[in-house]
C-alpha cells in the first residue's frame, strides 16, 4: 500500500486542481462586465494555472522526471488551451 499512497499523494493534488479549474471554467460569466472585473478574472486565471504548474512540477519531481520544469509548464499551457 505505501506505493499507492505515494502515488496518490503525488498525483492527486494536480488532478483535483484540474477538476476545480474545469468546474469553475464551466460557469457562465454573464454579459457585459466592468473593466475591473475583467482584470480580476484574468489575474485569477493566471494564478490558477500558476498553481497548476507548481503542483505538476512537484509531482514530476517526486516521480523522478529530470526535465520537470519545462514539462510542467507545457502541460499547464496545454490544459489552459
Amino acid at each position: 500500500m505505501p506505493g499507492v499512497r505515494r502515488l496518490a499523494s503525488t498525483w492527486l493534488p494536480p488532478l483535483v486542481w484540474m477538476a476545480i479549474i474545469f468546474t469553475l471554467s464551466a460557469q457562465h460569466g454573464g454579459g457585459h462586465l466592468p473593466a475591473g472585473e475583467i482584470v480580476l478574472r484574468k489575474l485569477a486565471h493566471v494564478t490558477e494555472y500558476l498553481i497548476l504548474t507548481f503542483l505538476l512540477l512537484r509531482s514530476l519531481r517526486r516521480s523522478g522526471v529530470a526535465l520537470g520544469t519545462p514539462v510542467a509548464i507545457v502541460a499547464a499551457l496545454a490544459y489552459a488551451s
